[in-house]
């Protein structure tokens, strides 16, 4: 059976990456898949580690900078709600739960994301945040006019969405993917919805 819920980690970095791993497969939603798109080609062993079924594991076959590798990545993706996961960076156990809520209360919306939580030497801080819970209007101008953009780590996408924005413009190798996905996504038409969650970086 396809999941509705596709994680792909673009994994290069063995010391984080079980870490990673471990808070998708401890996801309080089930239905998902999480795609190893293995960047550095010796991280099967890591992949395999685990042991879970939901676990599929892809290995690069060619290096591409860092939206040549988001998009190589998400093209493994099958779900019908896609996210991208940094290997240094974690889940919290809501995180697809509430972020997916988000998405299908809102059939406009093309991306859900939460705010972060950002722990160093094991201490735990949250950044001041003013942005209002909630759908965000005109979010290309804010972006822009408020300097603010969304990691991937902190973001669950709608395919459709995403389809959109790359047949408008295509995402080519070498720019930044945060700034290209949130922004083409905006320009093609959808929204963006900030949910309660966090994720850790």
């Amino acid at each position: 059976m396809t999941p509705l819920v596709s994680v792909a980690i673009r994994a290069f970095r063995r010391r984080w990456l079980s870490d990673a791993m471990a808070s998708v497969l401890a996801q309080s939603y089930r239905n998902l898949e999480l795609v190893i798109y293995d960047d550095a080609g010796d991280l099967a062993d890591v992949a395999a580690s685990c042991g879970d079924a939901r676990v599929r594991y892809e290995r690069a076959t060619r290096h591409f900078q860092a939206s040549g590798r988001f998009r190589a990545a998400v093209d493994h993706c099958r779900g019908e709600f896609i996210g991208v996961l940094d290997d240094d960076d974690r889940y919290e156990p809501l995180f697809v739960e509430r972020l997916l809520e988000a998405l299908r209360a809102d059939p406009g919306a093309g991306i859900a994301f939460c705010r972060t939580t950002i722990e160093c030497d094991g201490q735990l801080s949250r950044p001041l945040d003013r942005r209002v819970a909630g759908r965000i209007d005109h979010a290309a101008r804010r972006m822009l006019s408020e300097r603010w953009t969304v990691s991937p780590s902190h973001m669950l996408m709608r395919r459709t969405a995403l389809d959109a924005a790359w047949s408008a413009l295509p995402m080519p190798d070498g720019v930044a993917p945060d700034l290209f996905v949130n922004y083409g996504v905006a320009l093609a038409g959808w929204g963006h919805v900030l949910e309660i969650g966090r994720a850790h970086v």
